[in-house]
C-alpha cells in the first residue's frame, strides 16, 4: 500500500500528490474520489519520483480515466501532470495520458520525467 502526500496551494490554483511505495488503482480512485469532497485545484501534480505505480496494468489504467471523465467539469479546463523519473512509470504515464486523449477528457494530462518540466508546462499559455 502507498502513501500519497497531497500539497493543496490554493492561491497558485495547485495540488501536488507524491506518492511513496507502490500505488494501487484503488489507492488512485481514493484520492480522486477524495477531490470532489474537498476543495479542487485548476492543476494537479502526480509525482511518483519516489515511488511508483508499475502494479496499475492497463485495464484499470483504462478504468481509472473513464472515471475521471465523469467528475472532470469541477476542473474543466485544468491540466494534471504526471512526473515518472524512471522509464517504468514515465510509460505508465504516457500509456494513460493516451487514454485520456482517446476519452477526450476535459482536463489535460501530459507526462514528464522531472517536477520541473511539469511546473513548466502548467505554467506555459493555454489553449
Amino acid at each position: 500500500m502507498a502513501k500519497i502526500h497531497g500539497e493543496f496551494m490554493p492561491e497558485k490554483g495547485l495540488t501536488i500528490f507524491t506518492i511513496e511505495g507502490n500505488a494501487s488503482k484503488s489507492d488512485m480512485l481514493q484520492i480522486i474520489t477524495g477531490l470532489e469532497k474537498n476543495q479542487v485545484t485548476r492543476d494537479i501534480i502526480w509525482d511518483a519520483s519516489y515511488g511508483t505505480v508499475e502494479d496499475i496494468d492497463k485495464n484499470e489504467l483504462r478504468k481509472i480515466a473513464q472515471f475521471l471523465k465523469k467528475g472532470h467539469g469541477m476542473r474543466e479546463g485544468g491540466r494534471t501532470a504526471l512526473v515518472g523519473p524512471d522509464d517504468l512509470n514515465f510509460g505508465i504515464g504516457r500509456m494513460f495520458q493516451a487514454y485520456t486523449e482517446a476519452d477526450n477528457l476535459a482536463v489535460e494530462y501530459k507526462t514528464f520525467r522531472t517536477m520541473d518540466a511539469a511546473k513548466a508546462w502548467l505554467e506555459s499559455p493555454r489553449n
